[in-house]
C-alpha cells in the first residue's frame, strides 16, 4: 500500500478541499504536541531562535477581527512565537499575512533584536510560516511579495523561501516540515508517532498530486461559470482594444483554443512580431495569480531581458520563460474593483509596455486605477458590464 492510500488520505478525500487543510493542520498540531514539538524550530533555525516548550494550539479565534490562524505556538508569556498557516490550494485571505504579523508585532513590542552586526545570529523573535504543496511554494511567495512590499529569497539548501520586511515570513513545503517531524520522532524512538506521521504524509502527498479535488457547491455555482466567461471576454476585448489603438493587427491570424487555454494571435505593427494575449488556467494555477498572459514564441534574448528589467521596476507584473514549449510569457495583472472598460484599458496598457521591448521604445507609465483589496475572493473582482 502506498502512503497516498493511507486511511487518513482515503477518509479525507471524501470531504471538501477546505477540510483537507483543517484535518492536516490539526494532525500536525497533534504531532507537535507530542514528540515533535521542536520540528518548526528546526525548520526556521537560520532566522529565529525559537524557545523550547512552545504550547501548540489550533484554530485560534481572535477577538479583534484579525483572522483565525491554523496553528499557533505560544511561549511561556503566551506570545505567538510561531504562527503556522497550512494550505493546500485555498487562496490567501485578506488577513494573510498582514493581520497575523500585526498580532505578533503587538505581542513582541518590547523585543530587542540581536546586534545587527552579528550576521550569524537570528535577528527575529517570531515567525509566520506558510505550509504549502511544493509546486505552489513559488506562487504563494510571489503573492506575499506584493502584500508585504518586499522580495522573497529562496534557499535551495534548506528549501525555505523567506520574506522579511522587518517581520519574517517563511514559505515551506509540507514535505520539508514533515521531514523535520520525522527526525524528531525518530530521535525519540516514538513508533506510535511515526505511524501517525505516515498517515499525515499520505494525506499531504495525495493533496499534492491530486489532479482534481472533490467538487463543492461553490465550485459549480453559476457565478463561477459567468466569471470564466468574463475572462474569455477580456482576452477578446483587450485584443480588440490593441487593434483599435493601431498597436496590433489580427488580419489573417487565428484564435486558438485548447484544454485550459484560449488566445488571440496578433501582429505587433511596429516590429512585425506575432504575439498572443491568452487565458491560461495552467499558468494561473502554477506560476502567477492571474488568468491572463501575453506570450511570445521564439523570443529574442534582448526582449526577454528587457521584460525582466520592466518587471523589476514594477512596469510588468511577472515574466516567465523561456519554456519547453518555446514561449516566453508576461503575466497581465487584472485591476480589481474597477469598471470593465477601465480594466481593459489598463490591461492593454500593460501589453503595450511589454510590446515596447520589441522596439526599445517604452511608453510613459499610465496612471493606474485605484485597486481594491479583494484578497478573500478566489478570482479578481470586475464590476458587471
Amino acid at each position: 500500500m502506498t502512503v497516498e492510500a493511507s486511511l487518513l488520505a482515503h477518509v479525507v478525500s471524501k470531504f471538501s478541499a477546505r477540510q483537507w487543510e483543517n484535518v492536516a493542520t490539526e494532525s500536525l498540531r497533534f504531532l507537535l504536541a507530542g514528540g515533535a514539538g521542536e520540528a518548526p524550530a528546526r525548520v526556521v533555525r537560520p532566522f529565529v531562535e525559537v524557545p523550547a516548550g512552545l504550547r501548540w494550539h489550533a484554530q485560534a479565534v481572535a477577538d479583534d477581527g484579525t483572522g483565525i490562524p491554523d496553528l499557533v505556538g505560544d511561549d511561556a508569556q503566551r506570545r505567538p512565537v510561531v504562527i503556522i498557516e497550512g494550505k493546500f490550494w485555498a487562496a490567501l485571505t485578506r488577513h494573510q499575512p498582514t493581520s497575523y504579523l500585526r498580532r505578533q508585532a503587538e505581542a513582541f513590542v518590547d523585543h530587542s533584536a540581536s546586534d545587527a552586526g552579528d550576521r550569524a545570529a537570528p535577528t527575529h523573535s517570531h515567525v509566520l510560516i506558510f505550509l504549502v504543496p511544493a509546486q505552489r511554494q513559488a506562487l504563494v511567495a510571489r503573492e506575499l511579495e506584493e502584500r508585504m512590499g518586499c522580495v522573497s529569497t529562496y534557499d535551495p539548501t534548506t528549501g525555505l523561501t523567506a520574506l522579511d520586511n522587518g517581520q519574517l515570513v517563511v514559505v515551506v513545503s509540507w514535505a520539508r516540515m514533515l521531514a523535520e517531524v520525522r527526525s524528531c520522532l525518530q530521535e525519540a524512538d516514538d513508533r506510535v508517532g511515526l505511524d501517525n506521521l505516515a498517515q499525515l504524509v499520505g494525506l499531504c502527498n495525495r493533496a499534492d498530486r491530486e489532479a482534481m479535488l472533490p467538487f463543492t457547491t461553490e465550485d459549480i455555482d453559476t457565478a463561477s461559470a459567468r466569471r470564466l466567461l468574463d475572462f474569455y471576454d477580456l482576452v477578446d476585448r483587450v485584443t480588440d482594444e490593441l487593434v483599435r489603438r493601431g498597436t496590433t493587427s489580427t488580419s489573417g491570424l487565428k484564435t486558438t483554443s485548447t484544454k485550459g487555454h484560449y488566445g488571440r494571435y496578433q501582429k505587433h505593427l511596429s516590429s512585425g512580431v506575432e504575439v498572443q494575449v491568452n487565458l491560461s488556467t495552467w499558468w494561473w494555477a502554477h506560476r502567477y495569480p492571474t488568468p491572463l498572459w501575453l506570450r511570445l514564441w521564439k523570443h529574442d534574448h534582448d526582449v526577454l531581458e528587457a521584460w525582466r528589467d520592466l518587471a523589476d521596476t514594477g512596469r510588468l507584473a511577472h515574466v516567465e520563460g523561456p519554456e519547453e514549449d518555446g514561449f516566453a510569457r508576461v503575466a497581465l495583472r487584472i485591476p480589481l474593483g474597477v469598471e470593465p472598460d477601465l480594466a481593459v484599458t489598463n490591461l492593454a496598457d500593460q501589453v503595450e509596455v511589454a510590446l515596447s521591448a520589441l522596439t526599445g521604445r517604452v511608453p510613459a507609465e499610465p496612471v493606474l486605477p485605484e485597486l481594491v483589496d479583494d484578497a478573500e475572493s478566489d478570482v479578481p473582482t470586475l464590476a458587471a458590464p
